[in-house]
């Protein structure tokens, strides 16, 4: 079983724009921020915004989600495995 203070650690342990760029997502900073292309549909202006002050929340323009559930869409993994991979 997973601990909530794993899972916590992990959301607030990694750096965001990293570990999205090594996974393909390519983001330019628009001032303190970065933006991109969404990788889970097709967009024609960028609709992801990565805050990287915010460690936990990436932002889509339609929901807001965490890095685990960004590894469990890119990754088709469930969440533990999620889990596993982002930590």
């Amino acid at each position: 079983m997973i601990s909530q203070d794993e899972i916590e650690a992990i959301k607030h342990g990694v750096e965001l724009v990293s570990f999205m760029k090594a996974r393909g997502v390519e983001l330019k900073q628009v001032g303190e921020n970065y933006r991109g292309f969404c990788p889970f549909h097709e967009d024609t202006t960028p609709s992801l915004t990565v805050n990287p002050r915010k460690t936990v929340e990436l932002l889509w323009l339609w929901d807001g989600r965490d890095v685990i559930r960004f590894v469990e869409l890119i990754h088709g993994v469930d969440f533990k495995e999620a889990v596993r991979t982002a930590g």
